[in-house]
């Protein structure tokens, strides 16, 4: 079993970070040679990062603070399940001035995340 199978790089956390899923796990002399598999579930960590202006809306949504108030805005403003919210999802929200929500909201949502309040 080779590390990467299990787990990937985060630049940003500067670690490995496991993914959850289903690995296969093959025991043998070598790569040609396996000789006994077995499937393991694994649960993978949750990462959680510090809210700033590079946080993804999907990462602000996921946050305990301003998460919900976050996901009514959003619903209130293009509906719920969007595709306009769940094509931007990973952009940092710094970067998407006025979309989907004005800069300034962004801007008071992400402090109000960092101080926890």
């Amino acid at each position: 079993m080779r590390r990467e199978e299990l787990t990937y790089w985060d630049v940003r956390v500067d670690r490995w970070v496991v993914e959850s899923g289903e690995y296969v796990v093959s025991v043998g002399s070598s790569s040609r040679d396996l000789r006994s598999s077995v499937s393991v579930e694994m649960e993978g960590e949750r990462v959680m990062l510090p809210a700033s202006l590079e946080s993804s809306i999907e990462e602000l949504l996921d946050d305990p603070v301003v998460g919900e108030e976050l996901n009514a805005a959003l619903t209130e403003k293009y509906g719920p399940d969007s595709p306009s919210v769940t094509l931007l999802g990973n952009f940092p929200v710094g970067r998407l001035d006025g979309m989907p929500l004005p800069r300034a909201e962004v801007v008071e949502l992400v402090e109000r995340a960092q101080r926890g309040s």
